[in-house]
């Protein structure tokens, strides 16, 4: 397999993200994978790459970014890496003479113990789902009463109903939020850390 590479890009756009089921090798339990695509200009020429879900929040239409770009055997590219534009990749460097018997040793620097969330990216996506459930449910409780005005919303017994309460309105608002985030917790989405479903993270 090639090496991967590094590039200069603007992202022209976002593809819409594709879910992809698989079976864990580990657990023998079903699990979703999503990826999306990114249009970007490479130069003067427009390049097309492949990323994963969880890369969403960390791209943006018409900004510029450093991207490791790992070629593959179907001739797709993945984006691997991605960091601020202009910043220089290390490139492999050929090993340094050792130091001279009077050089005082140098410490070893420590272990990091482990990542710690992209915790902007991660309020971001959450912000973003929150927006958009609210949203739903706000176009949803107006469908309904758009129905009701046109005379065509009946109730369980087939009678049509003629007036709403502001409440029934309430709660048709509230039952389509609900309805969102549940559909959130059946998709298992993933966002710049991992799975948003913590025991998905094991």
């Amino acid at each position: 397999m090639a090496e991967n590479y590094t590039v200069q890009a603007t992202v022209l756009s976002l593809g819409n993200m594709e879910q992809i089921q698989y079976t864990d090798k580990n657990t023998g339990q079903p699990k979703i994978f999503t990826k999306f695509t990114v249009e970007c200009q490479v130069n003067d020429t427009s390049v097309t790459y492949e990323t994963a879900g969880f890369n969403q929040g960390k791209l943006s239409v018409g900004k510029s970014y450093t991207l490791t770009i790992q070629p593959d055997d179907q001739y797709s590219h993945k984006i691997r890496g991605i960091a601020p534009a202009g910043s220089i990749q290390q490139q492999p460097t050929s090993p340094k003479p050792q130091a001279s018997p009077t050089t005082a040793p140098i410490a070893p620097k420590p272990v990091t113990q482990g990542l710690k969330p992209d915790l902007s990216s991660r309020w971001r996506e959450w912000n973003m789902h929150s927006r958009t459930a609210a949203m739903t449910g706000t176009e949803y409780a107006g469908y309904m009463v758009q129905l009701t005005i046109a005379g065509k919303l009946a109730n369980e017994h087939g009678e049509k109903v003629d007036l709403v309460t502001g409440n029934t309105v309430e709660n048709w608002r509230m039952e389509a939020i609900d309805g969102y985030w549940k559909e959130v917790e059946v998709r298992v989405p993933q966002d710049a850390w991992g799975y948003l479903v913590e025991d998905q993270n094991v």
